[in-house]
């Protein structure tokens, strides 16, 4: 028989520890996907006037697809419309995650990455950088995605503009999150991540630089 995972009650609440760091990892890729939700739906409304970019080259229901259809069996498929009211969600998604993750460490269940967040002292940002890039690594329905929102079909990583995009959508935020995709940052110190260049555009900007995940990091 499988190891069962451990429960804890608190204030009449059930928190239930991550079994593995699978598990772990399904459950902050629905805080990504919620994001990732959330970005479409402003993108859609910004150009809901304009034919020209309706659809851009992923059609509507190819959109839809991957956000109904989650790699593996977290729990992000059945949020239903409230996914793009997004704001609610992410935080209890944060909080319940914070819960099983102290559990899991109380229990001893080793969280890989949570030891990778540690191992390179990485700020939650940079941990959610890595899970928008590692989301193309899992279930190639986020490629998809990743060219609807860059108005690209070629373009199936997320760029770093992307990415800010996703977790840094104000202006002052996005600018002080580009700190963490300087050459000497950790992820790129590192070699968490890797930036690609598009050999069509020559001394690309930053934020049109592509990234993705090393592939230690994948294994």
């Amino acid at each position: 028989m499988g190891t069962q995972p451990k429960v804890t009650r608190r204030n009449d609440a059930t928190t239930i520890a991550f079994a593995s760091s699978l598990q772990h990892l399904l459950a902050e890729l629905e805080r990504i996907d919620l994001l990732i939700a959330a970005e479409v739906a402003r993108a859609r409304r910004l150009h809901a006037g304009d034919e020209q970019f309706r659809g851009l080259y992923i059609s509507e229901p190819e959109v839809d697809a991957p956000l109904k259809h989650p790699p593996g069996q977290p729990r992000w498929a059945g949020t239903g419309p409230a996914v793009l009211e997004h704001g609610p969600a992410l935080d209890e998604i944060r909080r319940l995650n914070g819960r099983r993750r102290e559990q899991s460490l109380q229990h001893g269940i080793e969280l890989r990455l949570d030891r990778l967040q540690q191992s390179f002292g990485l700020h939650a940002l940079e941990i959610d950088a890595l899970l928008v890039c590692l989301a193309v690594e899992m279930d190639l329905r986020y490629e998809k995605l990743y060219a609807y929102l860059h108005d690209d079909v070629t373009k199936k990583r997320p760029s770093v503009g992307l990415v800010l995009n996703l977790l840094a959508p104000t202006t002052e935020a996005g600018f002080d999150a580009r700190r963490y995709f300087s050459a000497e940052a950790s992820l790129f110190r590192n070699h968490l991540l890797i930036l690609f260049d598009d050999p069509t555009q020559p001394h690309p900007p930053l934020l049109a630089r592509s990234l993705g995940v090393d592939p230690r990091i994948v294994r």
